[in-house]
């Protein structure tokens, strides 16, 4: 494993480790986050998303890396994410992850997942 690809595994080891809430400290001021259905996110609609998500879950999310390659900078992983709601459904998306690593951290991510379980798991309003 190649250090980029080590980056993002700490990423993931430390959001199953610690919950989502660990994002927190992850985000830094410069952060770029990008979500499918979203578009940019700045640092402080990220940590609001969080917030909200965090707020429905009955457990913590669960990531499982499926599959993860660089290329340069470029860290791509996919995952499924699991975790039962409070509203008693149960939450299990796929996603494809793609970092930028500069200097041992996670610069950028762009975030791809199915919206429409995202909508229907949290019983969300279009």
């Amino acid at each position: 494993m190649n250090d980029v690809k080590a980056v993002a595994k700490r990423f993931f080891d430390n959001l199953n480790n610690n919950g989502i809430g660990w994002a927190r400290r992850f985000a830094a001021d410069d952060m770029r986050w990008w979500v499918s259905g979203m578009g940019d996110l700045s640092k402080e609609k990220f940590l609001s998303v969080v917030g909200t998500v965090e707020s429905l879950l009955a457990e913590p999310l669960k990531f499982t890396v499926n599959n993860i390659v660089s290329v340069g900078d470029n860290v791509f992983a996919e995952a499924r994410v699991c975790a039962p709601l409070k509203n008693g459904k149960f939450y299990n998306n796929y996603y494809c992850f793609n970092f930028i690593v500069r200097d041992d951290e996670i610069y950028q991510v762009r975030e791809y997942l199915d919206t429409r379980h995202v909508f229907d798991a949290f019983e969300l309003e279009d």
